[in-house]
């Protein structure tokens, strides 16, 4: 949880990284936090956006995707999840990103931090590193009364908060469970150490015999907690790694990775001992990779399957001497060990292949490796010494465990090759057979749901136009019938003398469909624009025809000639996102706490002559369901003006 920090992770700097906020949160909170921001990021300001994108390609790896930012959602949130942790180059996006997506609760924390006079930062200038509180401390009183005061909102999301607004993280438990009676211990007497020391005299003779000497203590200790943090780290990510690189093949040799903790080592090795025991099974790893797999030809098999025999013991022993440097390891030949002895069935292509059981049949004479592969095999007399026969069966025996083993594929094996095959398993043919029967009724079945697919989308498409002229059709008759039962009268507008009465008049007549929220940069009740009537129809055009096509009920299909009919004014969106960015109090305004920004305008004018050019920026407000107008004057900013 972000309110519970391990002591002994803040300690080792004077002031801890953004990822000490995650060393102890809880596993929902966390998902919470990631999926918010990964979900808000189409919402988000540009810069925002394109930092945690590149954050995410940089550090996060999605299978099937050239870069972690494209990828969907369920692709990523495991993998950014863990990386959290440990990246604090992904971290302060991240929280960026939350921060940004949570408008609401940052309002009111800020609120409530500002009345009790905590100095509070933006969301886009959050520090890389944070300053340490004590539970004594201001800022955790800050804390436990924004958790009190706003009761409904999520506490843990409100302490976060806090602690990233304030650039401090707070040492202290709330109504959760201790993390561990000796952080809660170390934390309590630290607590007293200071309320003690402040108590003290200044006169008093600690503060030039006891102290110094303790803080000296603590300074070494800190320095040498804080290399081994280091080493624990590197040795963590190399794990990772490992993990990453070799999964296939960890879960094939059968390692209980998820024992895999540097939390979790046992105190008769050191981190050092862990990372070169890690470095010899990657390296095994690596040179039985490319064996892994079963040859196309049988000679390269025989080969092959004679490396791999040779490396797999080599494999196993190496990983089970890392494992056994865990606390809790369970050894993949005490889970074999458990088997029933009279449990012989043999496994074709369905079961899992034990690489222990595996290794050892491998060993064992021709003969006998024959057998132990399955008792389907067709039989043959005993070869004699030296014959072709004899060389067949050597072949036979090594290739054995390769063909039994479910991690190759054989389908594309073609009828023939199993003409004169006295070693291929029975149930291997018939497999193979009926696997290959059936991938060629899927792929008709395809073909079919395909073809009708595209019928049925063509159809889909014609039913939409039909709908869309219908409607279309509707709204003239009735469009008509309303104008000849109720003649539209003239409308009683007054004389309007400059853009800031045209702005008024608008505010006046169209509150529920107009929020002006005019931004620091405006210009409206300065503007000399000649032609106030032409503001007023802008406006009136965009509480009207703009309004109802967001609504849905009459769509625009060319919206810059509609509104040149309007109000004599041209419409665009076509700002772009460094500029806005750059000029980041031209382009956006706020409402309810919330950055709006402004990527639509219309105006009139390309000169310098403020009687002759003005600009109207604004932008549909979706949860508002109104159209928010947050600039008026003669140019927004831009790297030219």
């Amino acid at each position: 949880m972000p309110e519970t920090t391990d002591i002994s992770t803040v300690l080792a700097e004077s002031k801890p990284p953004l990822v000490v906020l995650f060393a102890a949160m809880n596993e929902g909170l966390l998902e919470s936090v990631v999926k918010r921001s990964l979900e808000s990021r189409s919402r988000l300001p540009a810069s925002v956006r394109v930092d945690l994108d590149r954050s995410l390609d940089r550090h996060v790896r999605a299978q099937g995707f050239r870069s972690a930012s494209t990828a969907p959602l369920h692709r990523i949130l495991k993998a950014v999840c863990d990386r959290m942790k440990l990246s604090q180059d992904l971290a302060a996006p991240i929280l960026r990103a939350w921060c940004e997506s949570s408008p609401d609760l940052r309002q009111a924390v800020s609120g409530q931090m500002e009345q009790l006079g905590i100095l509070t930062g933006e969301s886009y200038s959050l520090p890389g590193t944070l300053e340490l509180a004590f539970r004594r401390s201001p800022v955790a009183g800050a804390l436990e009364a924004c958790v009190e005061n706003l009761p409904d909102s999520d506490k843990d999301e409100v302490a976060l908060m806090v602690q990233l607004l304030a650039g401090k993280v707070v040492l202290r438990d709330m109504d959760g469970p201790p993390q561990g009676a000796d952080v809660e211990d170390v934390g309590r007497l630290l607590d007293d150490l200071l309320v003690a020391l402040a108590d003290l005299s200044p006169t008093a003779p600690e503060w030039d015999q006891a102290i110094p000497g303790f803080v000296s203590s603590l300074s070494g200790l800190m320095e040498n907690k804080g290399k081994e943090r280091n080493i624990a780290a590197s040795v963590a990510g190399y794990l990772a790694e490992i993990q990453r690189e070799h999964a296939e093949l960890l879960l094939f040799f059968q390692c209980d990775i998820a024992a895999w903790s540097v939390d979790n080592i046992d105190a008769n090795f050191s981190y050092q001992q862990v990372r070169d025991q890690a470095g010899q099974l990657e390296e095994m790893l690596t040179r039985y990779a490319p064996l892994h797999e079963r040859a196309a030809a049988a000679a390269e098999e025989l080969e092959r399957a004679r490396q791999r025999n040779d490396l797999m013991p080599q494999v196993m022993e190496a990983a089970e001497a890392l494992g056994l440097m865990f606390l809790d390891y369970e050894s993949p030949e005490a889970d074999s060990g458990q088997e029933s002895e009279d449990d012989t069935e043999p496994v074709c292509r369905g079961g899992a292949t034990d690489p222990v059981r595996a290794a050892q049949e491998t060993k064992q004479a021709p003969e006998q490796a024959r057998a132990a592969a399955s008792p389907t095999l067709l039989t043959a007399p005993a070869p004699q010494e030296g014959s072709p026969d004899e060389t067949e069966a050597k072949i036979a025996a090594e290739i054995a465990p390769a063909l039994s083993d479910p991690a190759v594929t054989t389908p594309a094996m073609s009828e023939e090759s199993f003409q004169g095959c006295d070693y291929i398993p029975a149930c291997e043919i018939e497999f193979i057979r009926d696997l290959r029967s059936y991938v060629e009724d899927l792929e008709e079945d395809y073909e079919d749901l395909e073809h009708q697919n595209r019928g049925l989308m063509a159809q889909v498409k014609d039913l939409e136009q039909q709908l869309y002229e219908s409607r279309t059709h509707q709204d003239s008759l009735r469009w008509a019938v309303a104008y000849r039962d109720n003649p539209a009268e003239p409308e009683d507008i007054p004389d309007l003398e400059s853009v800031a009465s045209a702005v008024e008049l608008a505010k006046e007549r169209f509150p529920g469909q107009l929020l002006f929220q005019l931004n620091a940069e405006s210009e409206a009740e300065e503007s000399t624009f000649k032609w106030p009537d032409q503001v007023w129809n802008a406006l009136r055009w965009l509480a009207t025809d703009y309004f109802t096509s967001h609504l849905g009920d009459h769509p625009i299909l060319n919206i810059d000639e509609a509104c040149r009919e309007a109000c004599g004014m041209w419409y665009k969106t076509s700002q772009h996102d460094t500029t806005m960015t750059q000029f980041r109090e031209s382009y956006t305004t706020r409402v309810n706490g919330r950055v709006i920004w402004l990527g639509e305008h219309i105006g009139k004018g390309n000169s310098f002559d403020p009687r002759r050019t003005i600009r109207i920026a604004f932008d549909w407000d979706k949860q508002l369901q109104k159209v928010v107008v947050g600039y008026i004057g003669q140019h927004q900013r831009t790297a030219t003006t």
